[in-house]
């Protein structure tokens, strides 16, 4: 086998079986034309992991951001990073938002003195175009337990507060995850300083001689540099195609 194939088997030397590995020109030209292809599919399908760190991303966020809250408190739904210009709305099933404004970049939808019958999901929608949604519960009972309105990333902290409707003194509160007891905390948070996949599901908090909150979902999303590192792993094996195409 000649130098310049040699070249191009010393790019992979664990990753492929030896019977893949090209003996001839021809099969070296196939390679790379293969190799470039899978390069330009692997991007596209993964541009979003790789380039999310140079390019802002379209958010859809609500204020207070948390999914519970007590019947006539306010919320604001905000749309950021959409193309305003095209009439985004804020809607839930039933009704666009009405009590709008819309800044530089931003749409800004309220409600004043929620309901219950305000609870659902809610999202930025313009033709057949839409963000992702939102759903809140609006509670008309004595205690909430307030919990992000996002997906937890893996590894960071998240705090979880049991609210009281009659009183933000300190309580004695109860915190339950899937209906099993977690333990009592005497300023109403749990603190969960390291969350892991283990930490997703559904939590609630029970004050004593006042009530339980609904329960609530807590989400935990991936912390994963694998895009990364897989990038410039096919990165380095374009590279070695190259040096081998250019010296045939």
């Amino acid at each position: 086998m000649s130098h310049k194939l040699c070249v191009f088997r010393s790019c992979f030397p664990a990753l492929l079986p030896k019977s893949l590995f090209p003996t001839s020109y021809p099969e070296l030209a196939l390679h790379f034309l293969l190799g470039m292809v899978n390069i330009t599919f692997w991007i596209s399908g993964n541009s979003a992991d790789i380039f999310s760190s140079s390019f802002s991303v379209s958010t859809f966020r609500i204020t207070p951001s948390r999914l519970h809250l007590f019947e006539t408190e306010s919320v604001y739904f905000t749309c950021k990073g959409f193309n305003i210009s095209t009439d985004w709305k804020v809607r839930n099933a039933r009704e666009i938002i009405s009590q709008c404004s819309n800044g530089t970049a931003t749409k800004t939808c309220r409600i004043d003195h929620a309901s219950a019958s305000d609870s659902g999901e809610y999202w930025c929608e313009s033709g057949a175009e839409r963000s992702h949604a939102v759903s809140i519960t609006v509670s008309s009972g004595a205690v909430i337990l307030e919990s992000p309105a996002h997906a937890v990333v893996e590894g960071d902290a998240v705090t979880l507060h049991c609210r009281n409707k009659i009183t933000s003194s300190n309580f004695t509160a109860d915190f339950y995850k899937d209906n099993f007891f977690m333990g009592t905390r005497y300023e109403g948070k749990l603190e969960i300083p390291d969350v892991s996949e283990s930490h997703e599901g559904l939590y609630k908090c029970r004050i004593h001689g006042v009530g339980e909150s609904p329960e609530t979902w807590v989400a935990i999303r991936r912390k994963s540099n694998a895009g990364k590192g897989m990038f410039f792993l096919h990165f380095f094996q374009f590279i070695c195609l190259l040096v081998a195409w250019m010296n045939l």
